[in-house]
């Protein structure tokens, strides 16, 4: 205990020492100093209210040096981990060590140098790159090529980045994150991304690629002769989505009547399937689609398949992950006891989904885009006004709305897309919310479980009206949750579970149809009440 609080002591007293170095930088007297110094030492390690605190103490002894301190403050990086973070010539003298053999004084004198000339220059938006540019630059100066090329980024001019995109080479991931937001997305958009106030969904392929497909394919003789024509075809779409391709109605793309000896091989479909090891999603129908055509004994023999790799697969789930398409919620009941475990039904009992891997769901074979919306931070931000809160979500949906339009927008330059029968206007927009209960209690307070759901249906119509015909969703990305919670911590002290609820939210019909995106049954009713509610997806355990 005494060691944990020895260096929290020692982290508060390298920010005090930083804000008193940069106070005296921005003509504040000794005794100036001294006075924020001391009214500083009780506070905690939260670096951002220190500084609040030292301005607004500034503000009342020197109003001339706090004017000049507060440009200092305002002067924020956007670094590659996709945050927005005060600048600390520090971090340059760290890097220079770390990647060079530069000597410590000669690292601070370039750390300093570079911090002086920032200060002049104003820069609107602050870059890890643009700083190390400016300490090579310096290097150069002082004639210390050798440490120059050391500290040298290698990287692609962005010309030479959009020819990349055009030819669809995803290859070069944070090269194409600084591209993107720097070019083709508007400032404002990328700095509520940098805020953690919206998350973009592979930010490396917004210009390049859309987020997942689902495909199906010409009938075949044989089950593995149509795993070898889904490989072909996704082989050929390689690029064009940063998801894996999924594999819609396996049992319906060749001609299970055609009896064969060898037992279903999962391992080998996988294999077949996924040629760089990762994990994708083999759809198989429990129904057969009006726009397909099968005879009596086809169409059983497709539905004995269907049941023989469920079976399969569920003994070795980690290769991909099988979901059942099932148009009412009795169908489940052509899989048998073992065949059901490990795997997802997909409803289909009002209009016909496609598979795709995870939560994702879509009545479209193709989903353009998910971008996610830090509800908590919203609704933490609102001061408990629901008007306030309201303006917020408005504001982030149509960010969202924006962002859907510009990277529609940017693909169309591709011809691709329309010649592997995806139309981009036809693609899915994802909007995720972060948890609907959280925001809501945030907002109203605790209240009666029923107003709480209310107020959650009233957040997903507003989300509706502002982005009509998106799909309104749970958080579907690991790293916006990251994201989320970081900031709702930093900035709130809100420690945010960001726990989806979704057994309190399924007692809204509303919520089950159109927020919901996956519950679990534990055993046969369960699985047809909820199919017959409407959620989307629905695992059985």
């Amino acid at each position: 205990m005494a060691e944990e609080k020895n260096a929290e002591n020692h982290v508060v007293g390298e920010i005090i020492e930083k804000i008193a170095r940069e106070c005296g930088e921005a003509k504040a007297t000794k005794w100036d100093i001294i006075r924020i110094v001391q009214e500083l030492e009780g506070e905690s390690g939260d670096e951002e209210r220190m500084r609040q605190k030292a301005l607004a103490l500034l503000e009342k002894l020197n109003p001339e040096a706090a004017r000049i301190y507060a440009s200092f403050y305002r002067m924020a990086v956007h670094n590659s981990q996709q945050e927005i973070r005060p600048f600390d010539r520090g971090n340059i003298v760290k890097s220079l060590l770390r990647e060079t053999k530069i000597s410590r004084s000669a690292a601070e004198k370039i750390g300093s140098e570079v911090e002086d000339r920032l200060k002049d220059l104003k820069i609107n938006y602050l870059t890890t790159s643009i700083i190390r540019e400016m300490a090579n630059a310096k290097l150069l100066e002082y004639g210390l090529e050798d440490v120059r090329n050391e500290y040298a980024r290698v990287g692609l001019p962005a010309f030479d980045v959009e020819k990349k995109i055009l030819k669809n080479d995803n290859s070069f991931g944070e090269a194409l994150e600084e591209f993107n937001i720097s070019k083709p997305i508007p400032k404002e958009l990328g700095e509520l991304h940098f805020n953690s106030d919206i998350f973009i969904d592979d930010l490396a392929g917004f210009s390049s690629r859309a987020l997942a497909c689902s495909v199906e394919t010409e009938k075949t003789d044989s089950y593995l002769d149509a795993v070898r024509a889904f490989a072909e075809k996704a082989a050929a779409m390689r690029g064009l989505f940063q998801n894996n391709a999924n594999f819609d109605s396996f049992n319906l793309a060749f001609d299970a009547s055609k009896k064969e000896d060898r037992p279903i091989a999962p391992l080998e479909i996988a294999q077949t399937l996924l040629s760089d090891g990762s994990r994708g999603c083999v759809g198989i129908s429990l129904f057969v689609p009006d726009e397909i055509k099968l005879g009596q004994t086809e169409k059983k023999a497709s539905m004995e398949f269907a049941g023989r790799l469920a079976k399969a697969a569920a003994r070795e789930a980690a290769h991909f992950e099988t979901k059942a398409c099932v148009d009412d919620q009795f169908k489940h009941k052509l899989l048998n006891e073992s065949g059901k475990r490990k795997i997802t039904f997909i409803n289909c009992l009002e209009k016909r989904r496609f598979a795709f891997n995870g939560r994702l769901y879509s009545e479209k074979n193709a989903i353009l885009c998910s971008v996610s919306v830090n509800l908590q931070k919203i609704a933490l931000e609102s001061g408990a006004d629901e008007r306030v809160f309201f303006e917020g979500l408005a504001e982030k949906a149509s960010a969202v709305r924006q962002l859907a339009e510009i990277k529609e927008g940017l693909l169309a330059r591709k011809q691709d897309f329309e010649r592997h029968g995806f139309k981009l206007s036809g693609m899915e927009k994802i909007l995720a919310l972060t948890p609907l209960l959280d925001a809501a209690e945030t907002v109203i307070g605790k209240s009666p479980e029923k107003d709480l759901v209310s107020f959650a249906e009233k957040i997903v119509r507003r989300a509706q009206e502002t982005f009509p015909g998106a799909k309104i969703t749970p958080l579907v990305s690991q790293d916006a949750k990251k994201r989320f919670q970081r900031a709702c911590r930093e900035k709130f002290g809100y420690d945010a579970s960001l726990s989806d609820k979704s057994n309190v939210l399924l007692k809204s019909a509303f919520l089950a149809k159109n927020f919901v995106a996956k519950a679990n049954a534990k055993n046969a009713q369960e699985l047809e009440e909820l199919l017959k509610a409407g959620v989307p997806l629905v695992g059985f355990s």
